[in-house]
């Protein structure tokens, strides 16, 4: 730091200002400050600094330096985040959680605590209110509560609870039918008001269909306000969730502010049985008793066909809806009453096309409905989907530069929505398709100029529509992404050949994109785009490229282009 006389800079700002700028430092440097000078030293060990920790992600703090930090703060954490520190052994992770007396919301995702060290870990917090836990056996987790009584009355006070799981895919029966006999962790938690459970997604998607009603009494639910599951093929997990919300269900009155459904319709066995219509009658009334408070609502995956009572209502609190996947015969009359949920922030339409292939014009119209008045929606996906037309009236580009989606943050679309070709040829001789008897066939490298420039129109126009974009998904419907819970039944898109390196250069107006994916781009043939994006995004993070080009990836100029991002973390 430049000095002014014998004074630094620093000299000349308050404690509080200091300390305001040391909050934004990441705590694995918290070390090194403190042998800056005594008075970082002094305001290092302030409470502000200690009070809300996050080493999430924290990728090069050691286990020293952990034990150091902890150990200093051990009267002042409240809140301690974990998360995928998962270089920490199960023993250092103890060593320096014992030392914390005083946390009461506690995140340990994907960290490598066994189940009797978190235990212990548990049993020291008197105050804890809030844990998320790793397990990699539901099983054992759950036996572990059973047998230790000091454990089950360390739980009594918690309120938030949220277990990720890393069972096998292929769990047996046996082990289904342990846990099942075994009391859940509602027994010890009678104040438990938010209820998740995250499980890895599996690529087989195959349900098991072992699974058995768990021993749940519904009195300990009461309290009981926000539920949810990810997509999920795990025998025992599904048993937990499913269970719970059954009897969820069976509370009169009951009022949920956050609930997810998804994969409901994929022959869930509740109490042994496909969800039964008295069952599913509870649930209808459950949603309608939720309407005024209902906040967060995932049902991705779910047929929507008996749901229209549901919908009709007025979801005044709602801002989180995930409508991917779903299974509905008018797309359109859904998308009409989504878009009486006027404070929506976040919307999840992927995939969501029914029975159709295509979305038809009034899918688009009903879409600009949604826009006009959902005027705070911030993250909107209309990924996997077929948004060009037959007849090409109105283009998605058109839709949504017609409204304000200035405020927009996320944005996920199929390549083929930004490719603004007009009427999809479909005959031998299309413009995009060159077809060679007896060769596979090839892409056209030499598209019509005139659709190429349009498509590269497209893309300018919808980044001045929402210049402030920080994650932006371009997907080719029906390309296989690894890992998603979802994977597209729809064949390849022939539409979204058509986007290239001219209109993937475009994406580089968007300067601050932190989260990049591009997926299924066969057009591409060089570089240059990646280039470009790399020197006016600067503050990326996160870029995941897939099938891109005809081995454009592979060539030494592709990794020679990785050097133009300065805070790319995760390729």
């Amino acid at each position: 730091m430049e000095a002014v006389g014998d004074k630094c800079w620093f000299d000349y700002i308050s404690d509080d200002v200091l300390l305001h700028i040391l909050c934004f430092v990441p705590r694995k440097f918290w070390v090194d400050l403190t042998k800056v000078c005594s008075r970082f030293k002094m305001v290092c060990h302030d409470k502000d600094i200690f009070r809300y920790t996050d080493l999430q992600n924290c990728v090069g703090l050691t286990e020293n330096r952990l034990k150091e930090y902890l150990g200093a703060g051990r009267d002042l954490i409240e809140v301690l985040n974990l998360n995928h520190c998962y270089w920490f052994t199960s023993t250092c992770l103890l060593n320096s959680l014992l030392k914390c007396q005083k946390v009461q919301h506690l995140f340990l995702l994907d960290c490598k605590l066994t189940i009797n060290a978190l235990a212990k870990v548990v049993c020291s917090l008197e105050c804890l209110k809030t844990l998320v836990i790793s397990v990699a056996s539901l099983l054992e987790f759950s036996s572990e509560i059973n047998l230790n009584r000091t454990f089950q009355q360390s739980l009594k006070h918690i309120e938030n609870f949220g277990i990720h799981t890393r069972e096998d895919i292929t769990t047996t029966a046996p082990r289904c039918q342990q846990v099942s006999s075994q009391k859940t962790i509602f027994e010890y938690c009678p104040n438990m008001e938010t209820f998740c459970m995250i499980a890895s997604p599996g690529m087989n998607h195959k349900e098991n269909r072992h699974i058995i009603h768990p021993l749940i009494k519904t009195e300990k639910l009461r309290n009981l306000k926000n539920l949810s599951i990810n997509s999920t093929a795990y025998a025992t997990t599904r048993l937990y969730y499913f269970a719970i919300l059954a009897k969820s269900l069976a509370q009169a009155g009951k009022q949920f502010m956050s609930l997810s459904l998804s994969g409901l319709d994929k022959g869930v066995p509740i109490l042994g049985l496909y969800l039964e219509s008295k069952t599913f009658n509870k649930l209808i009334n459950t949603l309608k008793e939720s309407c005024m408070t209902l906040q967060s609502l995932d049902m991705s995956g779910v047929d929507l066909v008996n749901l229209d009572a549901f919908f009709d209502m007025d979801k005044p609190a709602l801002q989180y809806l995930n409508l991917s996947h779903t299974l509905s015969t008018m797309t359109y009359i859904m998308l009409l009453r989504v878009s009486r949920c006027s404070n929506l922030v976040s919307l999840n339409l992927q995939g969501a096309s029914g029975t159709k292939t295509h979305w038809g014009q009034h899918n688009l119209e009903a879409l600009g409905n949604v826009l006009e008045q959902c005027k705070n929606l911030r993250h909107l996906n209309l990924s996997d989907l077929h948004l060009h037309l037959e007849n090409n009236h109105t283009s998605p580009v058109s839709v949504l530069t017609k409204y304000n989606i200035t405020g927009l943050r996320s944005l996920a679309l199929s390549s083929c929505s930004l490719a603004d070709s007009g009427p999809i040829k479909t005959s031998s001789n299309a413009d995009y398709v060159n077809r060679v008897s007896g060769k596979r066939q090839r892409i056209d490298r030499h598209a019509s100029s005139s659709v190429a420039v349009a498509a590269e129109m497209s893309v300018c126009r919808l980044q001045a529509a929402c210049p402030h974009l920080e994650s932006l998904e371009i997907i080719n419907p029906g390309q296989r992404v690894a890992l998603d819970n979802w994977p597209s039944t729809l064949p390849l898109c022939p539409v979204s050949c058509l986007v290239g390196d001219a209109q993937l250069i475009q994406v580089s107006r968007w300067t601050h994109l932190r989260y990049l994916q591009i997926t299924g781009s066969p057009g591409v043939t060089k570089n240059d785009f990646l280039k470009a994006i790399g020197e006016s995004c600067q503050s990326l993070k996160i870029l995941h490229l897939a099938y891109i080009g005809l081995g454009a990836a592979m060539s030494p100029a592709f990794w020679d282009c990785l050097q133009y991002f300065p805070a790319l973390l995760d390729l």
